[in-house]
């Protein structure tokens, strides 16, 4: 998103390193506050509506980016982070532990994580470059990729089972009837 918004949009790059540290305190802060929400309403229902927005913000996220208004950029910025970086993570590590039981939940979420991970963040830089090469520059093709990648999660969250208050000493995993 930084190179983006200084070799694309031209925003002064002075100006990113600012908005990503205002981002990640809001992120940070926004981590505490969806983990103890799951702990009052659910994992599931928080990770959803969590990972259902996610599905919808890149392209209204991208014009935001693209008027290269400060304003703009910083509330683009800092939802990013509050749901996409650190909100999401702030639910997971409580629900995705909770979803395998005791004897395979280190390889289960580690798994889960670590091979999401690749598209979602691992190659995503790549993609999304290769992307607004192919595109002569347009986000279209970006947006809907993200939208792809958060759209798999959506309906693996929609798949999932509620696991807020699960007994973490049994051996099943919490899909087991």
């Amino acid at each position: 998103m930084a190179s983006y918004l200084v070799s694309t949009v031209g925003v002064d790059e002075e100006f990113v390193p600012k908005v990503l540290l205002v981002g990640s305190i809001c992120g940070g802060i926004a981590a505490i506050g969806f983990g103890a929400l799951s702990d009052v309403i659910g994992r599931k229902p928080t990770y959803t509506a969590i990972v259902a927005a996610l599905v919808l913000l890149p392209g209204p996220t991208f014009i935001a980016l693209n008027t290269g208004s400060p304003v703009a950029i910083t509330v683009a910025i800092v939802v990013g982070f509050i749901l996409a970086c650190q909100g999401a993570v702030g639910v997971q590590m409580s629900y995705f532990p909770e979803l395998f039981g005791n004897r395979y939940r280190y390889a289960g979420v580690t798994l889960g994580r670590e091979f999401s991970a690749v598209f979602g963040g691992g190659v995503a830089p790549l993609i999304c470059a290769a992307l607004l090469t192919a595109f002569s520059g347009s986000w279209i093709p970006v947006a809907g990729y993200m939208m792809v990648m958060t759209a798999i999660s959506l309906v693996a969250s929609l798949l999932a089972p509620e696991t807020r208050d699960r007994d973490l000493t049994v051996p099943e995993d919490a899909t087991a009837r």
